[in-house]
């Protein structure tokens, strides 16, 4: 029986090694194990991503009410009768502000 003692301190120490070294031991194992299930998360939501933008690519490809409806959202433009109305807390900077002249720049030069 005191013949088999060095088998289990020979273990522990293998296993207190491999716990311990930061090259190859299960420290960098679960390190490596968070950045992949980080990465994997990542990917899933640009798949997402990239399947939206894959149905808004057809739509602007083959209906152009869609391709009106991008632009005006875009630019802010607004036809001739219609009223843009902004909501409190809006921060769209991409909506340009209407000429000071009050002409449209797709109007036939008259004000309205």
């Amino acid at each position: 029986m005191f013949r088999l003692w060095p088998i289990p301190v020979i273990l522990l120490s293998v296993m207190a090694w491999a716990f311990a070294d930061t090259d190859s031991g299960l420290l960098r194992w679960w390190a490596y194990r968070q950045s992949l299930e980080e990465s994997t998360r990542t990917i899933d939501a640009l798949r997402e991503q990239v399947a939206v933008l894959s149905v808004q690519i057809t739509d602007l490809e083959e209906d152009a009410f869609a391709t009106e409806r991008a632009i005006r959202e875009e630019l802010g433009f607004v036809r001739r009768g219609e009223i843009l109305v902004r909501m409190p807390g809006e921060t769209d900077s991409t909506i340009a502000p209407p000429l000071r002249s009050g002409v449209l720049p797709w109007s036939d030069g008259v004000a309205p």
